[in-house]
């Protein structure tokens, strides 16, 4: 079960605009359907962007096909075998628990910044990060885009997932620099599970 679906009236969520960034198929679209039309989907995997496309343009989302993270250019996506287990960065204790999830090839495709993406478009006041332990480099190519963000709600990474990721300490210490507490938590999987990030200092 999506922890979103509880957390919503639980925290009083109502943004203006939602920026999903690893957005897979759009399985949350229902869920925003109910908060706001102005969503903005960003998607790495070529493979996905048609099917992407045809779950959420009708609604009038927008779907970016690009990876985000800390610079501009291109980067190598590792695809697996799990389409949702696709990432960035090399597994590393994902093998352990999900010993059948393997990357089965490798594809080239543009990196940018969000506040890159942003910087002409309406504000947006959440963020969704569901991108494998990319976390951090979305986050440090986010500086302006943040600054108008109230909502972050993301995946997280108890140990080493992906080798590089941000753990959740260290995401903690870093949202909290620029104004985020943590303020709930789902424990959905060994190794990880979602958290919400409320901003409460402007």
């Amino acid at each position: 079960m999506e922890p979103l679906i509880d957390w919503i009236p639980k925290h009083s969520i109502r943004p203006t605009g939602i920026i999903h960034v690893g957005a897979s198929l759009g399985e949350e679209r229902e869920i925003y359907r109910s908060l706001t039309d102005r969503v903005i989907w960003f998607e790495a995997n070529p493979d996905l962007i048609t099917m992407l496309r045809l779950n959420v343009t009708p609604l009038g989302h927008d779907v970016i096909h690009s990876a985000v993270g800390n610079r501009s250019g291109t980067v190598t996506f590792n695809v697996a075998s799990f389409y949702q287990s696709s990432s960035i960065l090399p597994l590393g204790a994902h093998f352990t628990y999900y010993p059948g999830i393997t990357y089965i090839k490798q594809v080239e495709v543009p990196i940018n910044r969000l506040d890159y993406f942003m910087a002409d478009r309406p504000v947006h006041d959440m963020l969704y990060m569901d991108v494998q332990g990319y976390e951090g480099q979305v986050l440090e190519g986010s500086l302006q885009t943040l600054r108008n963000v109230k909502w972050i709600y993301t995946e997280y990474n108890q140990e080493e997932m992906y080798l590089g990721c941000w753990t959740l300490p260290k995401l903690m210490t870093w949202l909290y620099t620029w104004g985020f507490r943590l303020i709930d938590i789902a424990f959905l999987h060994p190794g990880w599970g979602d958290a919400l990030f409320l901003r409460v200092e402007p």
